[in-house]
C-alpha cells in the first residue's frame, strides 16, 4: 500500500503532499514576486568594462566587455537578460536569496 506523507506549509498552514510540496512553494514564489515588484527595485544596470573571469551564476556563462550586467544590492551580479528573466518567476537573489526590491 503506498502511504502519502504531509508536509505543513509555514506560509499558509496547509497540510500538503509531500509530492506536491516543491510545486507550492513555487506558487508562493510567485505569488511573493508579484507582490514584492509594488517596490523599487534595488539594482544598478552597467556595461561590464573589460572581459571578465567571473560568471553568470543563472546561464554560468563569462561577462564579456559591453555586456549589460545587473548588480544586486547583495553585490551579486548577472547578465541583464537572464535576471530579467529570473526576476519574472522570482524576486530573490538567485545566490543569497535576499529580496532585489525595497518596501
Amino acid at each position: 500500500m503506498f502511504v502519502i506523507e504531509k508536509i505543513r506549509c509555514e506560509i499558509c498552514k496547509q497540510d500538503i503532499d509531500t509530492v506536491l510540496y516543491e510545486q507550492h512553494m513555487i506558487h508562493h514564489d510567485r505569488y511573493n514576486a508579484r507582490e514584492e515588484k509594488k517596490g523599487k527595485p534595488t539594482y544598478i544596470k552597467e556595461k561590464c568594462k573589460k572581459d571578465e573571469n567571473d560568471e553568470c551564476k543563472i546561464c554560468w556563462g563569462y561577462f564579456k566587455k559591453e555586456e549589460m550586467l545587473v548588480l544586486l544590492k547583495c553585490t551579486h551580479k548577472f547578465h541583464d537578460i537572464c535576471f530579467s528573466t529570473w526576476s519574472n518567476i522570482s524576486s530573490i537573489c538567485p545566490i543569497c536569496k535576499k529580496s532585489v526590491f525595497t518596501y
